[in-house]
């Protein structure tokens, strides 16, 4: 999936060189924090296991002393961008104090966020200690969307609250839409509400089965042609795509991981569990009692350098580009890393006929 809003300027250049010199140096410069796995929205897509959003107890969270632990660890590492994330990383009664420590330990900090817990107290904040940007998730321009996608109505008001403090204190913020088969009618709603605020906008239609196996998320996932509808009418999207394809079809490696996890990217999850990426929970290692080091240079390492069989369906696929797929939607939709997901397949094969590609040669 696209991950991230398309930034201008050196900035950008400046990024984008050095994420791929880290690439090669496997230096990991970017990292994801979930922070905690609760919510205080009840979305019925999402892919965090359901027993462990299912209460408002810590569950055995870690502290804020021992995240800070670990964010030394991580700095200690190389890392440069940190995304902090959850769950709802607000709901966490140390959130300030935590993104205070983070942010003065010299990380570049994008915050992902509901919205509806966006108080004067974090907007001041992130004004005085500023982030890379807060993304705020929408999931519709009416309490009515918001009640059949999260199970709150008045949900609707308080992120459009939050977005509203966030933009009087002069705090970068990117509207963000996750697209189900509940919210989709919603899409022109919210673009037009970011190009209202002037605010960069991006949605992702993309849904994954949970983290524990369950596939009860799948029937609000967009069919493949109502999704690459959506990414055809919008041409960043689609020039995006086209770039894409290009350049997989040149310089695609043939390694199984063939993206960041476990080269430049990783992830820490709730209790402080080291993984690949943020799909890819297995293997995981304790950083809070062990060293950071330790484990991206052993089993990580280890992982990142398999090869893809040349016998499985992707290997040799001539719309690859064109495809979500990686080994974490292989282990998230039939836990195997090789497995291709046919929803990915079918995906690819309608971007390639509206976006003009050659017809799909998959291998058999």
């Amino acid at each position: 999936m696209i991950c991230r809003a398309v930034q201008k300027g050196d900035y950008a250049r400046f990024a984008d060189g050095l994420r791929r010199v880290a690439i090669d140096e496997r230096t990991p410069v970017n990292g994801t924090i979930e922070l905690t796995a609760r919510c205080n929205l009840r979305c019925n897509h999402c892919y965090i296991v359901s027993r462990e959003r299912a209460g408002d107890e810590e569950n055995g969270e870690l502290s804020r002393q021992e995240w800070e632990v670990i964010f030394g660890k991580l700095a200690k590492a190389g890392c440069l961008w940190l995304g902090l994330t959850g769950g709802e990383p607000m709901l966490r009664g140390d959130f300030l104090e935590l993104y205070e420590n983070a942010r003065r330990t010299g990380f570049l900090i994008t915050v992902m966020t509901n919205g509806t817990l966006i108080s004067d107290e974090v907007a001041s904040l992130f004004s005085s200690l500023p982030p890379l940007a807060v993304e705020v998730t929408m999931y519709g321009a009416t309490e009515s969307a918001y009640q059949r996608v999260t199970g709150f109505a008045q949900a609707h008001g308080a992120a459009l609250a939050g977005v509203e403090r966030l933009l009087s204190h002069g705090v970068h913020t990117v509207l963000k839409m996750t697209v189900t088969r509940q919210n989709i009618e919603q899409v022109p709603a919210i673009k037009a509400i970011a190009k209202e605020l002037d605010v960069p906008f991006r949605f992702d239609g993309l849904l994954s089965s949970a983290l524990d196996g369950t596939r009860d998320t799948l029937v609000y996932r967009l069919s493949a042609d109502e999704l690459v509808a959506l990414e055809t009418i919008d041409p960043q999207v689609k020039s995006a795509w086209l770039e894409r394809q290009d350049h997989v079809a040149r310089y695609k490696s043939g390694l199984l991981y063939d993206c960041g996890a476990g080269r430049n990217t990783f992830h820490v999850d709730w209790r402080g569990g080291l993984t690949p990426c943020i799909m890819v929970r297995e293997p995981r290692f304790d950083i809070l009692n062990g060293a950071f080091d330790a484990a991206w240079e052993g089993e990580i390492a280890t992982l990142v350098q398999k090869t893809m069989n040349t016998h499985a369906k992707c290997s040799n696929c001539s719309l690859i580009g064109f495809c979500d797929t990686c080994a974490g939607w292989g282990i998230m939709e039939a836990g195997d890393p090789e497995a291709p997901t046919e929803y990915l397949c079918e995906v690819a094969r309608e971007r390639s006929l509206r976006f003009g590609a050659e017809p799909c040669q998959e291998a058999r």
